[in-house]
């Protein structure tokens, strides 16, 4: 008989925080919480059973912000974090099981600076995020193990001026991946691993009342893959990288019309692919580049 039982809970706390000054014209506000959502899910499906476990947390860990309404000064900070986890547990007869588990933490600071009279504004946000897999899986002989993660992160500033027109923008951002995957059969073995990464970055300037602009994207990409199997007296691998980088400029005026703009990069890759029976072995490599 199929069986499923499911609990969750859910805690939360906040703080609140204000002041005014009608003659100074002077306030603060200032905000906190964290809510926390865990569910747990178990039971039994068919005969095979299974257990589910999930947490939630999500935390502003400060949101301030304080000024003048006479002088126009705007002062702002908030910081945010996010944990989820996830674990998930089955068993399929006397020689089947499986387990997941996946994790996932952020976080963000976003920083204003400003003042309404004079036009000022500058605003700075810097963030991160990175979630993990892992899953293991076995049935009889056969036997499944992954691993993979992916990371995220920058930080973005943002100068301007509402009243002269001006700007002044810039980011630097990150992004890596990375994948591990074996396996074990009555066949034989095999495993494969992957990892990109890329940075890409901008700036820019210009001003909304002449129009000029200049803007420059620049970026670095790579990547590798990785596999391998064996089957009795026969082996097989293949490899693979690449790196790529470009540089992307443009300048002009959005009330003319004109403008100039640059493009230059490199594009290349490596493949090497081998193998190897009871008759022989064999191997193929290959490279190209691209410059632009």
């Amino acid at each position: 008989m199929d069986q499923d039982t499911q609990t969750i809970t859910t805690v939360g706390s906040n703080t609140n925080s204000a002041s005014d000054n009608s003659i100074t014209g002077g306030f603060t506000i200032a905000e906190g919480g964290t809510t926390t959502v865990t569910t747990h899910d178990s039971g039994t499906r068919n005969g095979n059973s299974y257990s589910v476990s999930s947490t939630d947390i999500s935390t502003v860990i400060s949101s301030q912000q304080s000024g003048d309404s006479i002088t126009g000064v705007l002062n702002s900070t908030q910081i945010t974090t996010d944990s989820d986890t996830l674990s998930n547990i089955g068993s399929s007869g006397t020689t089947g099981n499986y387990t997941i588990s996946e994790t996932n933490n952020s976080s963000a600071t976003v920083t204003q600076l400003g003042n309404t009279v004079v036009g000022d504004s500058t605003q700075t946000t810097t963030s991160s995020d990175t979630t993990s897999v892992g899953q293991t899986s076995q049935d009889g002989a056969a036997s499944l193990t992954l691993s993979s993660s992916d990371t995220t992160g920058g930080t973005a500033t943002e100068v301007s001026n509402r009243i002269t027109g001006s700007l002044s923008a810039s980011s630097n951002e990150s992004h890596t991946t990375s994948l591990s995957q074996s396996g074990t059969n009555s066949g034989g073995t095999y495993t494969l691993t992957a990892t990109t990464s890329e940075s890409p970055s901008t700036s820019e300037t210009g001003n909304s009342i002449s129009g000029d602009y200049s803007f420059t994207q620049a970026a670095a990409q790579g990547y590798s893959f990785n596999e391998s199997a064996v089957s009795g007296t026969s082996t097989y691998t293949l490899s693979e990288d690449g790196t790529k980088a470009y540089t992307l400029r443009q300048s002009g005026s959005h009330v003319s019309g004109g403008y100039t703009i640059a493009d230059l990069g490199t594009d290349g890759y490596t493949l090497a692919e081998n193998g190897a029976d009871g008759q022989g072995g064999y191997g193929n490599s290959l490279s190209a580049k691209r410059v632009w």
